[in-house]
């Protein structure tokens, strides 16, 4: 309490010396003159860790928080510009996944420093030198330097005091093994080693959780980073304790990280953009290994024929199909009626078979006409487009045998259990309804068996994400992972 009450009435610039907390409360003017600070707990702990690394009793500290926590501004803009207050010499080997972020760091990092107010107050500690004063790398009179970096960018010939890593994975190609494999040897054989002193140099990794084995599940596997926790939605299973005396304050499961900025409508808005596995990677920091359980069979409400909208009442209605050519066996050919009404997402009507060409061919005429003498011309036809020439040629013919319908191909891109994700938030939220047809049964045990993996069956998943994609127009919308 003595000594709380003496830093109290230090002068203010001795303060922001000594706490980064301090610092960035004074300095945020100059980052950010137009965005008023919300300072909350989870900002304290993230600078009290920071803290601990500068000094040398944190030699490797590993932060996962969701994305709009200020942890940018925080790691890369004013940690290095607090540091050099005290420490000028220090050298700073920082990176990002994207280079405009790395870029824009780099920038806003110099920007503080040239800035009056800095000026001001530690312009006689050091100064930029002119030579080497650029976007991406700036020294200074004590030798120090900051320099932005790119994953899996060269960085050889450099050598820092403190190395950071922000967002090291690019959340569209965090799916794909060999990206992931990619980011975490480039840090474990490339960037992490580039340090002036393998005994009294400082690593550091910030962002969100993508996927459950990204190069954060790979440091906490190895153990030897102190792992700051901060999740979305506190869950007392899984409180947060570090080595430093730290622990989560929350107290009630369920209770949020930021309710300033980030309440129960922002809650639900991103478990609809993010999917339920999105959201628990990306804001609880629990990715989930995809082994089943995406798909909760309480959760499809069934209903009756009589209880369908007319026709006219749908804003949307989409039959989207996933084709294969195998009659008899092998896979399925699938084609998946779903339609929009007062956000409400209906699926109607499943069409399934195990059909050579010719006789699948002859059922998607069909179909489409039975659509057409049920619903009008209401009906969109979206079918999935194969890969290579043939794939193309084949959805040319397509589209060409079913001239007069409005029909259009389309080749999926990103992974299986990503496209699902998004349908599956929907029926997570009771959105979604299924007509309580022979078909029904059938189709919800598939969904509720998809684990994402190679060989599994999954046509009736595949056309439903095809056909969602399509209604709920996610294809238009943008949903990339911010951090």
């Amino acid at each position: 309490m003595i000594l709380e009450q003496l830093s109290h009435h230090q002068p203010p610039i001795t303060r922001a010396e000594k706490q980064l907390s301090e610092f960035a409360k004074q300095a945020w003017h100059v980052v950010e003159p137009v965005t008023d600070l919300e300072w909350e707990p989870h900002l304290d702990a993230m600078c009290l860790h920071l803290e601990a690394l500068a000094d040398g009793t944190i030699k490797k500290l590993l932060v996962t928080t969701p994305p709009g926590t200020t942890k940018t501004i925080l790691f890369d803009v004013l940690f290095p510009a607090w540091r050099w207050t005290v420490n000028p010499e220090i050298r700073w080997l920082m990176g990002n996944n994207e280079s405009n972020a790395s870029l824009d760091a780099s920038v806003k990092c110099r920007m503080l420093i040239e800035s009056d107010w800095y000026q001001k107050n530690w312009g006689s500690k050091f100064e930029l030198t002119s030579d080497q004063n650029t976007k991406t790398w700036f020294t200074n009179d004590k030798l120090g330097f900051r320099t932005a970096t790119t994953t899996n960018s060269k960085v050889f010939g450099k050598k820092g005091d403190i190395l950071g890593l922000d967002d090291p994975h690019d959340a569209k190609k965090v799916y794909s093994k060999k990206d992931r494999k990619s980011v975490i040897d480039w840090f474990d054989q490339s960037f992490s080693n580039r340090v002036n002193s393998f005994r009294d140099s400082r690593r550091f990794v910030v962002g969100a959780r993508t996927h459950a084995e990204d190069l954060q599940g790979h440091l906490i596997k190895r153990g030897d980073y102190v792992h700051l926790n901060l999740a979305e939605e506190f869950d007392e299973t899984r409180r947060c304790v570090t080595s430093i005396g730290w622990s989560d304050w929350r107290k009630i499961n369920g209770e949020l990280l930021r309710p300033k900025r980030f309440g129960p409508d922002e809650v639900k808005s991103e478990k609809l953009t993010y999917g339920k596995l999105g959201y628990q990677a990306i804001h609880n920091q629990n990715p989930q290994n995809h082994s089943g359980g995406m798909f909760v069979r309480a959760k499809f409400v069934l209903v009756e024929f009589r209880d369908i909208p007319p026709p006219h009442k749908f804003e949307r209605l989409t039959r989207a199909w996933d084709k294969a050519a195998t009659p008899g066996g092998g896979d399925f050919t699938c084609g998946v009626l779903m339609g929009l009404y007062e956000k409400v997402y209906w699926v109607l009507d499943v069409v399934r078979g195990q059909w050579g060409s010719g006789e699948r061919r002859n059922k998607m005429d069909e179909t489409a006409q039975l659509d057409r003498l049920k619903h009008g011309d209401k009906v969109k036809i979206k079918i999935e487009e194969e890969g290579g020439s043939a794939g193309k040629d084949v959805a040319l013919d397509e589209v060409q045998r079913l001239a007069g319908f409005n029909v259009r191909t389309e080749r999926p891109s990103g992974k299986k259990i990503v496209r699902a994700d998004l349908f599956a938030a929907q029926v997570d939220g009771g959105n979604v309804r299924v007509v309580a047809a022979p078909w029904a049964a059938e189709y919800i045990d598939e969904h509720c068996l998809f684990d994402g993996s190679d060989g599994g069956v999954d046509d009736q998943v595949d056309a439903t994400s095809l056909a969602f994609k399509d209604v709920s127009g996610a294809g238009k919308k943008k949903f990339a992972i911010a951090m």
